[in-house]
């Protein structure tokens, strides 16, 4: 026993869904021994939940199953990158499903790799995991270390929520890359950004993207309307959302947003989204009227404007991801929060620190005396 790690982890089953009631371990970095173990995922048994309903607020998929679609995809990225996922050719003969799906290319990869059977006429994309499926997946994946879901023919045909199988699967990967991070196995990382803008409410956008206030980011078989003007925890790879977590701020603040007017409303662009939202009641102003700016929102409200300190501009020397050298030998550290933004045809777009060239003169925006922002023009 004493080379034996058992975790318990408690959930409850509803007619549709397993329901998760242990506290979520999605970003414990506790490393798991070498040696083979055994985890059992014990049970319980409780009144029905009814998937349909909205997430509940701090928890993102307790009271939701999960697709065979979206498990598809999350094998899929696990063991392929985008090229390989899309230049693997199709020969899935599913009827259910066409190449013009999104999670078409997914179940393909998948299958490929034999994740899941192809000798049957329907793969059922839309269908709910069931516990029996997620143990197959999890004994085709994992044969070193063997997690077990412990169940009984009541439940081994119940769809299991969410958040369990985000949980199982994240321990999987983990017992898959050993002393190493999941990040440096498999390229998947954890992150937190803002959801500022989807499809549906901005015209300009593409199906299957969403803005958040780092930047694009590719989501498809995800609906993020929900989250709207509230921080997440999710992971991705190549820049595609992998697994949500959980609702990790319902007040942001939003770091070094470019302010395009501050009236009664207030209109910035940050990662490639322009918004104007309306100041609440107790709305708070800090600093003088610059640029560059942290915003906190609440109820998609703006409760505070905190400018940054000062503007100057400098040309550069030499610059790295954490520090610039101007020709007059001054120097300062860059935030790792920092954006760069650039005017064309009075536009704000948002640029990267590949467009911060040497010899090249740009306002940049202090707070405490270290970067937060870029600003240049384009022709």
């Amino acid at each position: 026993m004493d080379i034996t790690t058992i975790k318990k982890i408690f959930i409850s089953i509803g007619s549709f869904c397993i329901i998760l009631s242990f506290q979520s371990c999605i970003h414990k970095d506790n490393e798991l021994s070498d040696d083979n173990y055994e985890t059992e995922i014990t049970t319980d048994y409780s009144e029905s939940k009814n998937p349909s309903k909205p997430p509940a607020p701090e928890n993102i998929g307790e009271q939701l199953p999960i697709t065979r679609g979206l498990t598809a995809k999350m094998i899929a990225l696990t063991f392929g990158t985008k090229a390989d996922i899309d230049s693997t050719e199709r020969t899935i003969p599913f009827s259910d499903t066409s190449a013009d799906k999104w999670y078409d290319k997914y179940i393909n990869y998948c299958c490929s790799k034999d994740y899941f059977k192809k000798d049957e006429n329907n793969f059922l994309p839309e269908e709910y995991l069931t516990v029996a499926q997620a143990q197959e997946i999890i004994d085709k994946i994992d044969t070193k270390r063997k997690i077990k879901i412990n169940m009984t023919d009541e439940t081994k045909n119940k769809a299991i929520s969410y958040n369990l199988w985000t949980e199982i699967y994240i321990e999987v990967l983990k017992n898959l890359s050993e002393k190493n991070s999941i990040k440096d196995t498999f390229g998947i990382s954890a992150e937190k950004s803002v959801i500022l803008a989807l499809p549906e409410n901005n015209k300009y956008m593409k199906q299957g993207f969403a803005v958040t206030d780092k930047g694009l980011l590719r989501c498809a078989g995800f609906d993020l309307s929900p989250y709207i003007d509230k921080e997440i925890s999710f992971w991705t790879k190549e820049n595609e959302l992998f697994a949500l977590g959980d609702i990790t701020n319902k007040n942001p603040i939003i770091k070094n947003v470019f302010i395009i007017e501050n009236n009664n409303t207030c209109k910035v662009f940050t990662g490639g989204a322009e918004k104007t939202y309306d100041k609440a009641e107790n709305f708070n102003q800090k600093g003088n009227e610059i640029k560059i700016a942290d915003i906190t929102l609440s109820d998609k409200k703006l409760t505070e404007i905190n400018y940054a300190d000062e503007i100057k501009e400098k040309q550069i020397q030499s610059i790295d991801e954490k520090k610039l050298v101007c020709v007059d030998n001054e120097t300062f550290d860059i935030l790792p929060d920092c954006k760069v933004y650039y005017t064309k045809d009075n536009k704000t777009m948002l640029g990267s620190k590949e467009d911060l060239l040497e010899g090249k003169t740009y306002e940049i925006c202090l707070r405490d005396n270290k970067i937060c922002a870029f600003i240049f023009s384009k022709i």
